[in-house]
Parts: structure tokens; C-alpha cells; sequence
């Protein structure tokens, strides 16, 4: 769509098109350069950083006012998706999509199947972690859906105050680590 736009000499939806793409690629980077610089002991801090950085665009989106382009909030969310894709990607060594359902939900039915068929526990474990994964996002989709009847683009602040609760709680499997391990 965008090089079509491109060729037509329509420069406005050109931007409409390339510039949260631009953001969704500044995001990738974005997130390998803090991974890459500020974790040096490979202790996982450096996620703090991105949820930071998530939290502060969600606060931004939820102050702006309706008048603003949809450009504007579709760029700065590009980028957070960037980040949250790129940081947050596996859990308890198993790869996952924390933007999109259906590959959870495929590797759900597929190691229910597995467990159905052989009993055995690793594919009963992996049902569970993706099984709770895609309940997750059903709850999440649906607990948006209903605030947003209230609270309209406000709802993002939510998301805001889940990231802080996950912050927060980061912080403090760091401390814990660093302190049991005298660091």
C-alpha cells in the first residue's frame, strides 16, 4: 500500500503508511541496543528498561488530546510493540507471541494433543504455559474492551498501571536476586 500511495504522489497516506513502520524498525533497535549495552552480566535487567519506556509512551498516549493525529498515536504504539515483541518473547525457555494469539493458541491444541496422545508431562506443562497464555490475552482483550466503553483512549493508562505492577515486581526479583547472590 505504501509504494502504491507512493506512485499515486499521495505523500500523506505515504507517511500514514511508512512512518509506524519506521517506528515498529526503531523499536527493534531500540530494544537490541539496550539489550546489548545494559546487560553486561546477562541478568535480564535491561527488560526493566523496556517496561520503563512502555510505560512512559502509555502514559504520553493517555494525556494527548482527541484532536491529535492518528499518526502520532499509531507511531508511538508501533514502537512499543516493537519493544514489547522484541523483549518479551519467551518464558520458562518456550517461545511465545505476547502480541498476537493464534501461534499460542496453535502450539496449545497441538501439545493438548500431544499430552492426549503420549501422557507424557513435558507436553502437559507446555499446554499449560500456552493455554494460560492465550486466556491471558483473552482476558486482556476482553477487561479493554470494557473499559474502553468508559474510559476511551484513557484505557491505555490501564495498561500503563499493569506494566507498573510488572515493573515493580521485576524490581524486586532483582533485589532479591542481587542480594542472595551478594551482587
Amino acid at each position: 500500500m505504501s509504494a502504491l500511495a507512493l506512485t499515486q504522489f499521495n505523500y500523506g497516506h505515504f507517511l500514514e503508511r511508512i512512518l509506524p513502520v519506521i517506528a515498529f524498525s526503531i523499536g527493534i533497535l531500540l530494544a537490541n541496543w539496550i539489550h546489548h549495552n545494559l546487560d553486561k552480566n546477562k541478568l535480564n535487567y535491561w527488560k526493566v528498561y523496556i517496561l520503563a519506556i512502555e510505560i512512559a509512551v502509555c502514559t504520553i498516549v493517555g494525556f494527548l488530546k482527541y484532536n491529535v493525529p492518528q499518526l502520532m498515536i499509531t507511531t508511538l504504539m508501533s514502537l512499543t510493540t516493537a519493544l514489547q515483541l522484541s523483549t518479551f518473547n519467551t518464558m520458562s525457555g518456550l517461545g511465545y507471541s505476547n502480541m498476537f494469539s493464534t501461534g499460542n493458541l496453535q502450539k496449545t491444541m497441538n501439545n493438548l494433543f500431544l499430552y492426549l496422545e503420549t501422557k507424557k508431562h513435558e507436553f502437559k506443562t507446555k499446554l499449560l504455559y500456552y493455554g494460560g497464555l492465550v486466556l491471558s490475552f483473552l482476558c486482556g482483550a476482553f477487561e479493554a474492551s470494557i473499559l474502553s466503553l468508559f474510559f476511551h483512549t484513557k484505557t491505555i493508562w490501564v495498561v500503563g498501571l499493569e506494566l507498573i505492577v510488572i515493573l515493580v515486581f521485576q524490581i524486586r526479583c532483582i533485589l532479591i536476586y542481587r542480594h542472595e547472590n551478594q551482587l
